[in-house]
């Protein structure tokens, strides 16, 4: 019988269904999407166009021309927006004193790492300092320079300068931008990871 029926089945479809709601926005001036009284931020590129928003129950990806251009959890409660920092380096890094009161710093969404950073530099220019090593990510291994960023909150009062030092490379002679090119010298982090990981065998 299961075979007599597998013969009046219609083929499947050459494409899984798309199981997430479908939202057209526009990408506005200030790197948002609005959806449902919450703005989720987008890459600067895209400012003026219009985007598509998959929309499932935990999660929000923003899509241009078929192409996946970032993801965000989705906001439990009206007006908490999503920020992702890395997608206003460059309009910071052009208007450097926006970056003290920089909304996407203050609220965005970033690893513990740079939080913690945050917390611990005493230095008056701390939100510059976050900003040069958030670009220093667009030429250096995230998990690098997490590492880096790790070893100077350590020290207990960590700088831009530290974090360098940790990751061997000189200081950008110009402030506020990234190197075109950073050749650094990879860490053996094996310790650093079975100490993350709970290895029994580690004392």
């Amino acid at each position: 019988m299961l075979e007599q029926e597998r013969q009046q089945l219609n083929p499947l479809p050459l494409r899984s269904m798309e199981i997430a709601k479908i939202v057209l926005a526009l990408v506005n001036p200030d790197l948002t999407v609005l959806l449902a009284g919450t703005r989720y931020s987008v890459p600067m590129d895209y400012v003026g166009k219009r985007v598509t928003l998959k929309v499932l129950p935990f999660t929000i990806s923003v899509w241009y021309r078929g192409e996946e251009i970032c993801t965000h959890t989705k906001a439990l409660l009206k007006g908490n927006h999503q920020y992702i920092p890395d997608h206003y380096l460059e309009l910071l890094t052009r208007k450097p004193r926006a970056v003290m009161n920089a909304t996407p710093l203050k609220k965005g969404v970033m690893p513990q790492e740079l939080k913690d950073f945050s917390n611990l530099c005493r230095a008056k220019d701390k939100n510059q300092q976050l900003l040069k090593i958030m670009l220093l990510g667009r030429s250096v291994d995230t998990e690098q320079l997490l590492w880096a960023v790790q070893q100077a909150n350590h020290t207990g009062s960590p700088t831009y300068e530290l974090v360098c030092f940790y990751l061997k490379i000189s200081i950008p002679d110009i402030e506020g931008e990234p190197q075109p090119s950073i050749t650094v010298e990879h860490i053996d982090l094996t310790v650093y990871d079975k100490l993350m990981g709970g290895d029994d065998n580690h004392v």
